[in-house]
C-alpha cells in the first residue's frame, strides 16, 4: 500500500491497506486508508472540474465564434470560477470585453454619423451651405470615405461657387447703376445709358437699369429735337443775315420771323425790327418814285399841250 501512495495509486494503495487490515486492525493503517480516499475523492472531484471547465470553454469558444459576444462572457466567467488559475478564460473575457466596447463605440459613432448627416441635409434643403457643409465635414472626420457626405460637400462648394459668382454680379450691377444714375443727374445722358446698357447684359430684366434707360431715350429724343431746333434756328438767321447783307429785306424778315417761331431770341427781334425799317424806308422811296414819274410825266404832257399854268403846277408838286 505505502508503495502505491508513493506512486500515487490511490486505488491500488486502498486495497493494499483494506487487505492488510483484514489481516490486523490497526490505526495508522486506517489513516493510511483515509488518507488514499481523500486523495481519490480529490482527484475525482478534479476530473470533475476539468470536465466542466472544458465543456464551458468549448462553450463559450462556440458562442465567441458565433459573435454571442454576452452567452460568451456568461461560459468564461464560469470556466473562470472552476479554475481561476487558468489565464485563457480571462484572456478571452478581455477581448470580449474589448470587442463589446468596440461595437458600442462603433454603433454611437455610426449614430453619430446619422444624425449630422440628418442635419446637414435639413440645413441644405434650406440653402445654409456653410452651417451644412460643417456637418458633412464632421461626418467625413468619422468616416472619411462617407459617399453622401462626399457628394454633398461637392454640391455645397458647386452652390457657394455659384454665390460667390452672383454675389461679384450683383455688386457689378450695383455699381453700373450707382454710376449710371449720377452720370443721368449730370445730364451725361449716352454715358449714362451705357451703364445702363451694361446693367441689362448681365441682368435682363433689371427694372431699374428699364426704367432709367426709357427715361434717357425721352431725354436723348428731347436733346435732339432741341438740337434740331437750334441747328434750323441758327440756319434762319444765317438766311436773313445774308438777306440784310444783299439789302432782300422781305426775305430778311421772314427768315428772322422763322428763326423767332423756334426760339425767342431779342437778338433777332432785333434785327427783323431793323429789317422791318429798311423795307418800310425802301417802300416809301419807292412809291415817292413812282409818284414823281407819274407828276413828272403828267407835267411833261401839260407842258407839251401848252398848259402851261398847270404843267408848273405839276412840276412845283414833283
Amino acid at each position: 500500500g505505502d508503495a502505491e501512495t508513493a506512486s500515487q495509486s490511490w486505488e491500488k494503495a486502498i486495497g493494499f491497506y483494506n487487505v492488510a487490515l483484514g489481516i490486523k486492525e490497526d490505526a495508522g493503517v486506517r489513516e493510511k486508508v483515509a488518507q488514499a480516499q481523500e486523495k481519490l475523492n480529490e482527484l475525482a472531484s478534479a476530473k470533475k472540474t476539468e470536465e466542466e471547465y472544458q465543456k464551458a470553454i468549448k462553450d463559450a469558444d462556440g458562442l465567441r465564434d458565433g459573435k454571442k459576444y454576452t452567452e460568451a462572457l456568461s461560459k468564461y466567467e464560469a470556466a473562470k470560477g472552476l479554475k481561476p488559475s487558468e489565464t485563457y478564460p480571462q484572456q478571452e473575457i478581455n477581448k470580449i470585453g474589448q470587442l463589446l466596447a468596440d461595437e458600442k463605440s462603433a454603433a454611437d459613432k455610426q449614430q453619430q454619423i446619422t444624425s449630422l448627416l440628418a442635419e446637414g441635409e435639413a440645413l441644405f434643403g434650406q440653402k445654409e451651405y456653410q452651417n451644412a457643409r460643417a456637418k458633412f465635414v464632421q461626418v467625413q472626420q468619422l468616416d472619411a470615405e462617407n459617399t453622401t457626405a462626399k457628394k454633398r460637400i461637392g454640391d455645397i462648394d458647386s452652390e457657394l461657387t455659384k454665390l460667390e459668382g452672383e454675389a461679384v454680379k450683383q455688386q457689378q450691377i450695383a455699381n453700373l447703376i450707382q454710376e449710371g444714375e449720377q452720370l443721368f443727374t449730370n445730364a451725361q445722358y449716352q454715358a449714362s445709358e451705357t451703364k445702363f446698357k451694361e446693367v441689362q447684359s448681365l441682368d435682363p430684366t433689371n427694372s431699374i437699369a428699364q426704367k432709367y434707360l426709357a427715361d434717357i431715350a425721352a431725354k436723348l429724343a428731347e436733346q435732339k429735337q432741341q438740337a434740331d431746333s437750334k441747328q434750323k434756328f441758327e440756319a434762319l438767321v444765317s438766311q436773313g443775315d445774308a438777306a440784310v447783307s444783299n439789302e432782300k429785306w422781305q426775305d430778311a424778315i421772314a427768315a428772322y420771323d422763322g428763326a423767332l417761331l423756334l426760339q425767342d431770341d431779342s437778338g433777332v427781334k432785333q434785327k427783323r425790327d431793323a429789317a422791318r425799317q429798311k423795307l418800310g424806308e425802301l417802300t416809301q422811296a419807292q412809291e415817292n418814285e413812282t409818284r414823281y414819274t407819274t407828276i413828272v410825266n403828267a407835267a411833261n404832257s401839260l407842258r407839251d399841250s401848252e398848259h402851261y399854268p398847270e404843267a408848273i403846277a405839276k412840276y412845283k408838286e414833283a
